[in-house]
């Protein structure tokens, strides 16, 4: 009986030890886990911040290019006529009348 009770404790601790992992290499992984997050987290940070970069020195860019071509003369534009001078003003002309005016549109009775 005491010999089986000593084999039955003797498969037991060593089935409890043969199936636990050690402790080193299971806060490693974790570690290495944390910092592959970590340094994910970095490059899309790092990654967003070189696209607003860019798209900012692209708008510098555009915007002197648009500015140079409304300062610069145009060389290859028609000339368009001078507006024409308007004519002289003419004097208002009042006309007194009393008279009843129509309606355009008679009714019917």
């Amino acid at each position: 009986m005491t010999r089986n009770f000593i084999i039955a404790v003797f498969i037991s601790v060593s089935l409890i030890y043969g199936f636990k992992q050690s402790p080193e290499s299971d806060s490693s992984d974790v570690v290495d886990k944390e910092i592959s997050k970590r340094v994910e987290a970095f490059k899309l940070k790092k990654e967003h911040e070189c696209k607003l970069k860019a798209i900012e020195r692209a708008e510098e860019i555009v915007d002197s290019i648009i500015h140079k071509e409304i300062s610069f003369p145009r060389i290859d534009s028609v000339e368009l006529p001078l507006r024409p001078v308007r004519p002289d003003k003419e004097q208002i002309i009042n006309i007194d009348s009393t008279k009843e005016i129509e309606s355009l549109f008679k009714k019917q009775q």
